[in-house]
């Protein structure tokens, strides 16, 4: 053991509570050198937490780690070749140093702690975010003043908000009710606010697995006052006030024609627009398509990333990451563990927002699944190091 608990305690909150606030400094045009910097503090954090001489891996470990390897080189190669013109890659790439030590040294519950400390992180960035935006009136970093916390990006903002719902609803259950309470809703508020329309729609699909998996009427009936906060929300700030949000829903119907409305989105038809560049991928490149690089670029970054790793890393890395997903879905389903109804649906808000939204390459939500991919690894259950 080469750090106490104490000290890695902290050493754990330090990282979670920098990498999760790192962009509240784009409030200020002077602190864009300065975020960087701290990005590779809190990493340096992490791996100095995790690290130890003594490690394992099992065959789980070693085909997950494969495969992220397998994309890194990808990356690699392409950006020697076409230059380094895209580094959002390496916001999720970066956490592939620590996910050595996190599956096979750092136990469950030390992950879940870490979950704890940024549950509490992201109910102070929603208050803190609606003081500045509402209070102060400091100009928005996002269109229409859609909420981002810490974290620069609406959409990731909202899923960090989303995940957190997941690990308050079906693993938390030490901490005082008021106060959880508090915290579910204020995420709630959180997630409605980012403007984020996915990801509020995938924290009404939470919200149903918490009342079905619920033990109890009294945990039901609260999982279901906070559903209908949900609801409340939704009615006055998209039908009764309209606004982004309303626009990005009614613009979604109007592509499945069931909506007269005229309004439109920008987020919406470039989602529409991306299928059309996968068939002219497929139809241009022949059999290039293998190895990506779509139109010369070492990375082609679109609102998907399935598409994203399929444009930039052909069909080689597009099924070293199904494989990935699959080796992980697996054994999320198979493995005997109290945690697996948070693990399931948690890698399942993982694969259906790859879908919408490239979201690992927006920092730091690389940690939220290379720290669930260890949640899921066997060795977790075994070793108590740190």
């Amino acid at each position: 053991m080469l750090k106490e608990n104490f000290s890695f305690k902290y050493l754990l909150m330090a990282f979670v509570g920098i990498a999760f606030s790192v962009y509240f400094l784009a409030h200020f045009e002077s602190t864009k050198n300065l975020a960087s910097i701290l990005k590779f503090l809190s990493l340096g954090l992490l791996c100095f937490g995790v690290y130890s001489r003594n490690f394992s891996l099992n065959s789980y470990d070693l085909i997950s780690i494969f495969f992220m390897i397998v994309l890194g080189v990808l990356y690699f190669i392409g950006s020697v070749a076409y230059g380094f013109e895209d580094k959002l890659f390496l916001n999720f790439f970066m956490f592939v140093i620590p996910y050595v030590w996190l599956c096979s040294v750092v136990s469950q519950d030390k992950i879940l702690l870490s979950y704890k400390f940024l549950s509490v992180i992201l109910t102070a960035h929603v208050w803190f975010d609606i003081f500045l935006l509402k209070v102060l009136k400091v100009a928005p970093l996002w269109p229409e003043g859609s909420l981002v916390g810490g974290m620069g990006n609406p959409s990731s903002f909202a899923f960090a908000c989303n995940f957190c719902l997941i690990y308050l609803l079906f693993i938390q259950n030490s901490m005082a009710q008021k106060f959880k309470f508090f915290m579910i809703s204020s995420l709630v508020i959180g997630v409605v606010l980012s403007n984020a329309l996915f990801m509020i729609l995938i924290m009404g699909a939470i919200f149903c697995f918490g009342i079905l998996f619920s033990k109890g009427l009294l945990r039901k009936l609260i999982v279901f006052s906070i559903l209908a906060l949900m609801c409340l929300l939704l009615i006055e700030y998209v039908i009764l006030k309209g606004g982004f949000l309303a626009n990005k829903l009614y613009a979604v119907l109007g592509n499945f024609g069931l909506s007269e409305s005229e309004a439109s989105s920008d987020s919406v038809s470039l989602r529409v627009e991306i299928f059309n560049q996968v068939l002219d991928f497929i139809n241009q490149r022949g059999g290039g398509f293998i190895w990506g690089q779509f139109n010369n670029l070492s990375y082609y970054a679109v609102d998907s990333q399935y598409i994203t790793y399929f444009l930039s890393f052909g069909l080689i890395g597009f099924g070293a990451f199904l494989t990935l997903l699959v080796v992980m879905l697996l054994r999320a389903v198979f493995i005997s563990t109290q945690y697996k109804n948070f693990v399931i649906i948690a890698l399942g808000i993982f694969i259906l927002t790859f879908f919408n939204n490239r979201i690992l390459d927006y920092f730091p939500i690389g940690y939220l699944f290379i720290s669930l991919a260890a949640l899921i690894s066997k060795e977790n259950s075994q070793k108590e190091l740190v």
